[in-house]
């Protein structure tokens, strides 16, 4: 569309790894380099760009983001973008509907993930409302989640990830644990599926 009308759009990619030093020495750089847009990528990625940009009026198009009320980046007149938020009962249906007889639901996330509080406050309404059990296991780093993964087996029928950047940079491993023991892993986006979850329905 930028060539139909005559304009030239210049871009530089950035990978923030979902590390936040890393995103905060990008957001400082972009700013340094005067471009007149960001475009941040993921939640954790448009809130360093907001912080590093701030004061600057520079405009900020954040993408996939999952709650943006919930991750501070509503109310400045710089800041907009589109969000992936999770349809989670549906996910929570089709888990039932694939098993109806589960009796306790893992629910394996990231607390420092703010893609996770919402999805994860909407999973615990869904299953109280249904008197289904369900077990929480955290961690922050991939070590951290790949154990809290290791302590579901035996102890659950399925396992709900929304869509959290920490548990998908473990999920390979993640995967291999709960196929082993034969537990679904449902996720909230095709990514984890590439990587061995068992099942997403997510944003296309």
């Amino acid at each position: 569309i930028a060539a139909e009308k005559g304009v030239t759009v210049e871009y530089k990619h950035f990978n923030g790894q979902n590390d936040t030093t890393i995103l905060g020495q990008i957001g400082a750089q972009v700013v340094a380099d005067g471009y007149d847009v960001i475009i941040p990528i993921a939640t954790v990625a448009a809130q360093y760009a907001v912080t590093a940009a701030e004061g600057k009026n520079i405009p900020i198009v954040y993408a996939a983001v999952s709650d943006p009320v919930g991750a501070g980046l509503t109310g400045m007149s710089n800041v907009t973008g589109v969000s992936d938020a999770l349809n989670t009962p549906f996910i929570m249906d089709m888990m039932f509907a694939a098993d109806p007889d589960i009796q306790t639901v893992g629910l394996l996330y990231s607390l420092s993930e703010p893609n996770s509080q919402m999805p994860i406050k909407e999973a615990k309404a869904y299953l109280d409302a249904k008197g289904i059990q369900y077990l929480e296991k955290t961690g922050n780093t991939s070590g951290e989640i790949i154990t809290a993964a290791s302590d579901l087996v035996g102890r659950c029928d399925a396992v709900f990830t929304p869509t959290d950047n920490v548990v998908m940079t473990a999920e390979a491993a993640v995967a291999e644990i709960l196929n082993q023991a034969k537990i679904p892993h449902y996720t909230g986006a095709d990514s984890f599926v590439y990587a061995g979850a068992f099942a997403t329905c997510g944003v296309n």
